[in-house]
Order: structure tokens, then C-alpha cells, then sequence
């Protein structure tokens, strides 16, 4: 019983995360970005800026400032290392961007996403409902 619990807990501690692309479609309103190379933190208020992202679950990523939209790419979720954990995590990776960003969720209207790279910037969002 001992010899298949430990098999048990390493079959599992191994299994690459899940992220549930579903719980991901949809309007996302920017909060928050800190990191950088001083560490700064920059907010809609301290920028004059608003910003937003719509995922689709056709695979459409469309950035938006101010309601203007900037940029509208393709993009794909896979499990690729993490900078921050050094394991596979889910990222997010936009066609013709060669910078991929961690991606997670907190409850089902918190979305993080976070550059993976050194010195790179946390980005917060919350959830826009319609």
C-alpha cells in the first residue's frame, strides 16, 4: 500500500498544470503592471491610460487602449517553462511576439498575466461583465 501511495504522489506531482482556456474567454479590464527593471507599478490612474483584452475562443486576442484597439493576433495556450518555477506552466503565446507570458487564473475574475522573463512586468486584470 506504501510502495503504490508513493507511486501515486509522483505520477501526480509531475502532471503538467491545467489551465481551462473556457474560463479565460471574454473582456478583461486592465488593474494593475509592476516589475521592470526599477520594479514600478503602473495603473490606469497613474498613466492616463485604460486599458483592456478580449480572448476569444477562436483563438483571437485583441489589445485595446483607451477603447481603441491596437492589436488583434492569434494566439495559443501551451505548457512551456516557467521562468519563475522552472517547471512547465501555462503560457500564453501571440503570433508574431516572440515575448510568451505566464497565464493564470484567481476565482473565474482575476486573470494574471506575467512576462516570462527576468525583469519583466506582472500584469492584473479583472473580469468585465456584459
Amino acid at each position: 500500500m506504501i510502495r503504490f501511495l508513493a507511486i501515486f504522489i509522483v505520477v501526480f506531482s509531475i502532471q503538467e498544470p491545467v489551465l481551462d482556456e473556457k474560463e479565460m474567454y471574454g473582456a478583461w479590464s486592465w488593474v494593475q503592471s509592476s516589475g521592470g527593471l526599477l520594479g514600478n507599478t503602473l495603473t490606469p490612474e497613474n498613466i492616463k491610460l485604460s486599458k483592456k483584452i478580449v480572448l476569444t475562443k477562436d483563438h483571437v486576442i485583441m489589445y485595446y487602449a483607451n477603447d481603441s484597439l491596437t492589436l488583434k493576433q492569434n494566439y495559443q495556450i501551451q505548457n512551456e517553462k516557467s521562468i519563475y518555477s522552472q517547471s512547465p506552466a501555462p503560457v500564453l503565446r501571440i503570433s508574431g511576439m516572440t515575448k510568451t507570458q505566464t497565464i493564470s487564473l484567481r476565482g473565474q475574475d482575476t486573470l494574471f498575466l506575467r512576462e516570462n522573463v527576468y525583469d519583466g512586468y506582472a500584469h492584473v486584470y479583472v473580469r468585465l461583465r456584459e
